[in-house]
């Protein structure tokens, strides 16, 4: 029997992304799987007892206590002789990358699930660049959640294009067709606006993810909040857990906390998101940033997103992550506001030029940056 062992930092990311993928390789392979990550004692209590579960502190930013972590891995990876180890998100993978290496572990899977650095600048920059370069020179394998995010771990010397894969159009866990049935948006859309207390008549902008600066959060609640100001029946459905140093403003995430037209549900479960993505495009704006969502958006019907997603992908697919580092602050509300204004108008074709518009500006922006810094000093 195969021995798998699958790492991230906190078992969040395991909840989300990791745990039906162990039930499925134990049940459909039959592989002996052991999942890591720090010590959650409720964690450990809802898996079933032919997965294995094994604490390690893993303190999160950059902490001393990393080598002992990364002692403990060494340990765990001799005595349990696993055929791979898998890990991701940034603590997590730097300890693991490095004990696996020293104690060869045979495959040693990095899924790239982001790169941490980007939207840094300085010392922190650095830092975390160079963590990424031991991360990846220590894998045997590395599966990128994008051909994005390759391609920008390519063009920053993370490591060659032949040395990573993405999987199919990119994603970290697929999409379980099944469950995106379209007979049954109606009712998930019924249910969700009962649930938390919004009118039938109300128009809702969601939002799926982190609550965290990384994922455009601030732009976001400063262009609802102006909208605020002139649509009382306006909704903003945020869908995600909240960071606890999630870097938004805090007067603003006040302000939203206390806004009867911001709705919070906190943590979802994951097998219930179909429900929330289940609103049809003339009441529901979703907001994205990874090609897995836009095929959930084509099975939804949003054709408002599809359609905008994909002017995003054609006209800035090799250079987006440059883009989102010089993207800048007010101009980004600027677009947000646009955007939702557009959307309001229930127009798809209209929304759709919004967007074109701002990636066509962006764009020209870059090829600009580029020829700058191609230029002989």
């Amino acid at each position: 029997m195969k021995k798998v062992c699958m790492i991230t930092t906190v078992s969040l990311t395991l909840k989300v992304f990791v745990v039906e993928t162990a039930k499925y390789l134990h049940k459909q392979c039959g592989y002996d799987v052991t999942l890591i990550c720090d010590n959650d004692e409720e964690f450990k209590i809802s898996l079933p007892n032919y997965i294995h579960y094994i604490p390690v502190h893993m303190a999160r930013g950059v902490d001393i206590s990393g080598i002992k972590s990364i002692v403990d891995f060494i340990k765990i990876f001799r005595n349990e002789k696993f055929d791979m180890v898998q890990y991701s998100t940034p603590n997590a993978a730097c300890y693991a990358s490095i004990a696996a290496r020293i104690a060869k572990v045979p495959v040693r899977l990095y899924c790239q699930w982001g790169i941490r650095y980007v939207g840094m600048d300085g010392v922190s920059r650095k830092i975390f660049k160079v963590i990424e370069k031991v991360v990846c020179r220590n894998s045997t394998d590395i599966r990128a959640v994008s051909p994005m995010n390759k391609a920008f771990a390519v063009s920053e010397g993370l490591y060659p294009e032949e040395r990573a894969i993405v999987v199919g159009k990119g994603g970290t866990i697929g999409v379980d067709m099944q469950r995106y049935e379209i007979s049954k948006k109606t009712g998930y859309r019924s249910a969700i606006r009962n649930q938390y207390g919004i009118s039938d008549e109300a128009f809702v902008y969601g939002f799926a993810g982190r609550v965290s600066v990384d994922k455009g959060f601030t732009e976001l609640l400063a262009a609802f909040r102006k909208i605020t100001e002139s649509e009382s029946d306006a909704k903003l459905l945020i869908v995600g857990s909240m960071e606890d140093n999630c870097d938004v403003p805090a007067d603003i995430l006040e302000w939203a906390r206390k806004s009867e037209q911001v709705v919070m549900t906190g943590m979802v479960d994951g097998a219930k998101m179909n429900e929330y993505y289940s609103d049809d495009n003339r009441n529901r704006a979703i907001f994205h940033d990874l090609e897995c969502h836009k095929t959930i958006c084509e099975m939804s019907g949003n054709l408002m997103f599809v359609r905008a997603t994909e002017i995003i992908y054609q006209r800035l697919e090799q250079c987006f992550f440059q883009i989102c580092a010089t993207f800048d602050y007010k101009e980004s509300i600027v677009f947000h506001e646009r955007l939702i204004a557009a959307l309001k108008d229930r127009n798809p074709i209209f929304s759709s030029s919004v967007m074109e518009a701002h990636q066509w500006d962006t764009y020209q922006k870059f090829l600009d940056i580029s020829k700058n810094s191609h230029r002989s000093p």
